[in-house]
């Protein structure tokens, strides 16, 4: 019961109600990715991807470092290099 009442509750909150000895520290916003990917699949632009990457010495998984690439570049704007981080 104690966790489907915390669920009102901001994060700093909500923690503090259901773990003792642990403090928030930060969040992050995660809903602007799930959008984009979202759009990304809608517009078939991963699949399309998957397909131009198949039969080159780059993996297909490749389009899920191209999808970060792109949604660092709309979410937080900054270089390739600080999208790794």
């Amino acid at each position: 019961m104690a966790a489907s009442v915390t669920r009102f509750l901001d994060p700093g909150a909500a923690l503090a109600a259901s773990a003792d000895g642990l403090e928030f520290t930060e969040s992050r916003p995660l809903g602007g990715a799930w959008v984009l990917d979202a759009l990304w699949a809608r517009l078939g632009i991963g699949k399309e991807m998957r397909r131009l990457l198949k039969g080159r010495r780059r993996d297909e998984s490749a389009e899920r470092v191209l999808f970060a690439l792109v949604a660092n570049r709309a979410l937080a704007p900054s270089s390739k290099l600080a999208a790794a981080r």
